[in-house]
């Protein structure tokens, strides 16, 4: 119900109720995902490609504004079909190369820098005894 009530609302310009209402209907979809006793949406969630896509989901939303900007300089938005898979594919292989070459091996340097939790030693405070 979020998902149309989203279209309804950016169709009228209504501001941020907009970006509230998509949130609502993205994380609906989410635990819809999560707890359907459906196998065909249980099947079509854990599919490879949504599994990689969402490993390098952070490099896509980062790295998406370089093709996009490279279609306007070279002017190919002007067919309305042409940019759209251009920009796709570019942007997921520039996120895929960020991934395997950034990401990866920095991740794999995390275990150098691993922290050990503060519990409640970190935080006693020394009281002194009064002395008599």
């Amino acid at each position: 119900m979020a998902a149309p009530l989203a279209f309804v609302a950016a169709a009228y310009n209504a501001g941020s109720i907009v970006y509230s209402l998509t949130a609502l209907a993205s994380t609906s979809f989410v635990y819809v995902s999560l707890f359907s006793e459906q196998k065909w949406l249980q099947s079509l969630m854990t599919n490879r490609f949504l599994i990689y896509t969402g490993t390098i989901s952070y490099g896509l939303y980062l790295l998406h504004k370089i093709p996009s900007g490279i279609v306007e300089s070279l002017r190919l938005d002007r067919n309305p079909f042409l940019p759209l898979p251009i920009i796709f594919v570019a942007s997921y292989a520039i996120a895929a190369l960020s991934w395997n070459l950034l990401e990866k091996p920095f991740l794999r340097l995390k275990r150098f820098f691993e922290s050990k939790p503060a519990g409640r030693a970190g935080l006693a405070i020394s009281v002194a005894e009064p002395s008599v």
